[in-house]
């Protein structure tokens, strides 16, 4: 994986530098800039490492879908584009990190997977924060 590779997948998680670089136990953030960069090669462990949480945020996605879809009675997001604003369903996200503790994954990656899933359903899905 090159820079361009990981700094792209890593923004689209939602991810920060300092986030990742505090998850992997780096002294610093520096070391991902420079990988991203191309100052330094992505070492093959950190490229797996991402791709992994790329993985996990798919199987999120694809969670939050058929719950979604759950919600409004539909087996398939192809029906969705003929529903009523009314009928929209509800994707919570995460405020803040605290919010989701239990995961050990920021706000920001949550946030992340749910413009995917409203990207699946063309749109067609309200946001709410937990709690409200």
């Amino acid at each position: 994986m090159n820079g361009a590779e990981f700094k792209t997948i890593r923004e689209s998680l939602g991810l920060s530098t300092g986030w990742l670089a505090n998850h992997w136990g780096l002294e610093s953030e520096r070391a991902i800039r420079r990988w991203e960069d191309g100052d330094a090669p992505v070492p093959e462990r950190r490229g797996l490492e991402l791709a992994s949480l790329e993985v996990s945020a798919e199987q999120s996605a694809d969670d939050m879908i058929s719950s979604a879809l759950g919600q409004i009675g539909l087996d398939d997001i192809d029906d969705v584009e003929d529903l009523d604003k009314s009928a929209w369903p509800t994707v919570e996200v995460p405020r803040v990190d605290a919010d989701c503790a239990e995961t050990g994954l920021p706000a920001s990656f949550w946030r992340a997977i749910a413009f995917r899933v409203r990207w699946e359903f063309g749109g067609h899905v309200w946001f709410k924060f937990y709690g409200e």
